[in-house]
């Protein structure tokens, strides 16, 4: 097996266990076949929010470089997970007003997936 060939069987395995700690995470992943880069994960509370952020992005994630635009935001440690945490947002996707968002882009930062999760109290 090539290195790339490896890194991308890593790659599909981190993506695979991050997708089975909760079926949202799963819809972030896979929604995007479906749905185009813009779609809703579902619904769930900011502690949620937290949560599955911190899934999301995983261990040696860091704060993004942009904290005034997106504060608390995280970038996974390859750079192609991103998670922001609940803001209002005045959005077609932000159905309840309040949203957090769960992006996945390529290595080069071309987006791919923008799955957007609904904050209820």
């Amino acid at each position: 097996m090539t290195l790339n060939k490896l890194k991308e069987h890593l790659l599909g395995e981190n993506l695979a266990n991050i997708a089975k700690a909760d079926p949202r995470l799963a819809t972030a992943i896979y929604g995007v076949e479906k749905s185009g880069v813009n779609f809703s994960m579902g619904m769930g509370t900011a502690s949620e929010a937290e949560k599955l952020g911190r899934t999301w992005v995983g261990d040696g994630a860091r704060l993004a470089k942009n904290q005034d635009y997106c504060p608390g935001c995280l970038v996974s440690a390859d750079g192609t997970r991103i998670y922001r945490p609940p803001m209002m947002k005045d959005s077609l996707y932000a159905v309840t007003g309040m949203q957090a968002n769960f992006v996945t882009q390529d290595v080069g930062g071309k987006l791919i997936g923008n799955a957007h999760l609904n904050i209820i109290k």
